[in-house]
């Protein structure tokens, strides 16, 4: 792959030598990044009109990690948060929030797919766990995991910290009753904090929204009903409709974890 652009920018490449195509600013950056490196390139395109055109630089690594970085089984060590998150697909579910156990502590991102093994049964609201994982990469993304069975719990003191995540209105939220909002088989108290009524307003209007919150999670020895985990909401972050999601929100906060937030 060859750069040629007039102005040595890196904004149009040729392919193959013959085919060319333009990128934008941050791919740009990218490939240029990745081809003084020495990197192989992993890229997606789309045709029109006979056109090559980019939609993403999905991965780049040397020859010699390119097969477990973008293509491939590999093993990890991720972390798992204490709290999920709407996935943001199109039928609503919870995500987990997850790491690579190496990383810093503000590396926490979307985990859009299910960790085989690793059910509901073995994860409880309010526990952060680093486990160990299979998993197999397609085109820089992990297209599957799978739980190796030799978790341990973390129990220190950042479990109780607070946490923001993302629900929707819709079939899946109600109104509360008796100061509970019930999301995906998940009890969320507004009324501890006051936000029953701010809540009951948004799922009862017309529009579709998606909602940034904000909670921490009491343990069963908190609850009444023992063996359980409730999320306590402390705050109503923010309310959107889902068009204005991106801007009115997701863009706002740093630590909102939702798969369509970049779109």
């Amino acid at each position: 792959m060859l750069d040629n652009s007039s102005d040595a920018s890196g904004s149009q490449w040729i392919l193959a030598g013959e085919k060319t195509f333009v990128c934008q600013q941050a791919d740009c950056a990218a490939i240029t990044s990745a081809l003084t490196a020495n990197q192989k390139l992993q890229l997606n395109f789309r045709v029109e009109n006979n056109e090559l055109k980019l939609q993403a630089v999905k991965c780049a690594a040397t020859d010699a990690d390119f097969s477990a970085e973008c293509e491939g089984g590999k093993e990890n060590s991720w972390n798992i948060a204490h709290v999920k998150t709407d996935c943001g697909l199109y039928v609503p579910s919870w995500c987990h929030v997850y790491k690579e156990t190496s990383e810093s502590s503000d590396g926490w991102k979307l985990l859009p797919i299910d960790i085989a093994e690793f059910t509901d049964s073995e994860y409880q609201w309010g526990t952060q766990y680093d486990i160990a994982v299979s998993t197999v990469i397609k085109a820089g993304s992990i297209e599957s995991a799978i739980y190796n069975k030799d978790t341990k719990e973390n129990d220190s003191a950042e479990l109780v910290s607070a946490f923001k995540f993302v629900i929707r209105t819709g079939d899946e939220l109600a109104k509360s009753a008796d100061g509970i909002i019930n999301y995906l088989g998940t009890e969320l108290n507004c009324d501890r904090n006051n936000h029953c009524y701010k809540l009951n307003q948004i799922v009862a209007g017309s529009d579709e929204k998606i909602l940034v919150l904000e909670g921490k999670v009491e343990s069963s020895s908190a609850n009444d009903d023992a063996g359980s985990s409730q999320v306590i909401l402390e705050k109503l972050v923010c309310d959107a409709k889902t068009a204005q999601f991106k801007v009115d929100c997701a863009d706002q906060y740093d630590d909102v974890y939702w798969v369509n937030k970049v779109q």
